[in-house]
């Protein structure tokens, strides 16, 4: 019969983080800190006076600083957005 395998124990520091139940309260601040962040620039590109995603500004970064096909950022010439 093959020998068991045993486990490998998980190092202090990454059971502190991961599996303790204290760290949970501080993971918990940690995700709502981010999802506001998240949430915040979503909806100032949603809503922004510079229409990032929506409005007036749309596709400006893949049309370049320059505007349309100005060659600034790489575009094909005689190509037009």
């Amino acid at each position: 019969m093959p020998p068991r395998p045993t486990p490998t124990p998980y190092p202090p520091l990454a059971r502190l983080l991961f599996a303790d139940k204290r760290m949970s309260l501080i993971w918990l601040v940690i995700r709502l800190y981010v999802g506001l962040q998240w949430f915040t620039a979503v909806w100032g590109k949603l809503t922004g006076s510079e229409g990032v995603w929506i409005g007036t500004g749309a596709g400006a970064g893949i049309r370049g600083r320059g505007g349309k096909g100005s060659g600034s950022c790489g575009t094909i010439a005689g190509a037009s957005l």
